[in-house]
């Protein structure tokens, strides 16, 4: 944790290190935000919502859990999959072969 503490730090000093404060103070005083901020937040949060629909179907299709709907129910492909990786099964697979 330390080394990455100092290690954040000394790029930060490199980065700011000849920085001109005034003109960049200057160059944010005279920049209109309005129509690139609202823009920002809005692709950002549509992003995390588009990755939140998203991670169910990563999650069933390689992790092999089960996922369940609004409900609590699981849905048919996991149901499937779950019954086929029960301990008892494995079992008898084990047995049998």
């Amino acid at each position: 944790m330390f080394v990455g503490l100092a290690a954040s730090a000394v790029f930060t000093f490199l980065a700011l290190r000849r920085l001109d404060f005034a003109a960049l103070r200057f160059a944010l005083s005279n920049t209109n935000l309005l129509p690139w901020v609202p823009f920002g937040i809005l692709s950002y949060t549509a992003g995390h919502i588009v990755r939140g629909q998203r991670w169910p179907t990563i999650e069933t299709r390689e992790s092999g859990l089960a996922s369940r709907d609004s409900r609590g129910e699981q849905d048919r492909e996991s149901r499937s999959r779950s019954r086929s990786r029960s301990p008892t099964r494995i079992r008898a697979r084990a047995e049998a072969g």
